[in-house]
């Protein structure tokens, strides 16, 4: 679950940059491009956990090495969970529900700013 958050956290937290610098302003393609990437993201995190899903135990073993943290810290953040994050899991599931509700929020903002400009 670590993974998932932290991979689909990095696009989110880019494009919550680039809403900020635009003073709170999204643009449309800034809200199409952005859940493609946190999904992108988030299967890049876990990408040495698929051969494990698909049944290869042997690849997944394989994987198992510090050359999996390119895949945004994968070795890294099993390592810890093995050792003491299993305590914080509801924290970071909220956090993981938070980011397409951060989304949704902007979305919802841009609609709104959108519709008011079109009263007028």
């Amino acid at each position: 679950m670590h993974q998932l958050l932290l991979g689909a956290a990095i696009p989110m937290t880019l494009a919550l940059a680039v809403y900020l610098v635009r003073r709170c302003r999204a643009p449309l393609w800034l809200l199409i491009a952005t859940p493609p990437l946190m999904v992108f993201g988030a299967l890049w995190a876990v990408a040495p956990d698929i051969p494990r899903i698909i049944g290869w135990h042997s690849l997944y073993e394989k994987m198992q090495t510090p050359l999996s943290n390119i895949f945004f810290w994968h070795y890294r953040i099993d390592q810890m969970e093995a050792a003491r994050l299993d305590a914080m899991t509801p924290f970071f599931n909220v956090c993981f529900a938070l980011l397409p509700l951060i989304l949704l929020a902007a979305a919802w903002r841009e609609l709104r700013r959108a519709e008011k400009q079109g009263d007028n």
